[in-house]
């Protein structure tokens, strides 16, 4: 199924507005290629009957180094990890009608992202002014029931320290502004597959 898909952290930084002071300046020092994957989380806070559907969080990720026109790139699907019920002390905002969902790299990636780490890692020694990061992620959004009507405000958290909260890189973006800003058709979510009995 196709299901309506949008940029979290993408369009989160380019939508200024959005992005706490605060959170621009961690997103600022955020380096994914040294971050531990199997601490890298995002989350998204959304309204009552909105979801992501299974394997519906993306995130690319990837190295450059300019001198030599080299470049690596991966294509990592987040699994879903937990309902957020028991993660709002670590700096989700509680908010009536909605609800958090919480994404890591899966166990099958981990690998392959530290593989991609050590290559930016060993280019970066050799060629620190020609070696650039990228990072963009997304994700497939459905809808479990009717959707209210007016603004539908999501926002979006990363972690990558076990040791520290989640931080907001974008809060209460409008999903239906979104689409519609971003060159999108009408606007429609379309319903969430219902697994087999």
């Amino acid at each position: 199924m196709r299901y309506l898909t949008i940029g979290l952290l993408f369009v989160a930084v380019a939508g200024c507005s959005h992005v706490p002071l605060p959170s621009a300046v961690r997103l600022g020092r955020l380096d994914p290629l040294t971050a531990d994957p199997q601490y890298i989380q995002i989350a998204v806070r959304m309204p009552d009957g909105l979801s992501v559907p299974d394997s519906g969080a993306v995130m690319e990720i990837g190295t450059r180094r300019a001198d030599i026109d080299a470049e690596e790139k991966l294509r990592l699907v987040f699994e879903k990890q937990v309902a957020a019920s028991s993660h709002l002390a670590d700096g989700l905002e509680p908010k009536a009608g909605t609800h958090v969902e919480i994404f890591r790299v899966s166990e099958r990636d981990i690998p392959r992202l530290r593989a991609l780490q050590e290559t930016a890692k060993s280019w970066k020694a050799d060629a620190p002014d020609d070696t650039k990061g990228s990072l963009s992620i997304q994700a497939s959004g459905c809808r479990t029931s009717t959707l209210p009507r007016g603004p539908l405000h999501i926002s979006t958290y990363l972690r990558t320290d076990p040791g520290s909260s989640f931080f907001v890189v974008a809060r209460d973006m409008d999903l239906r502004s979104l689409v519609s800003n971003n060159g999108g058709e009408a606007f429609s979510v379309p319903l969430c597959d219902v697994p087999e009995r």
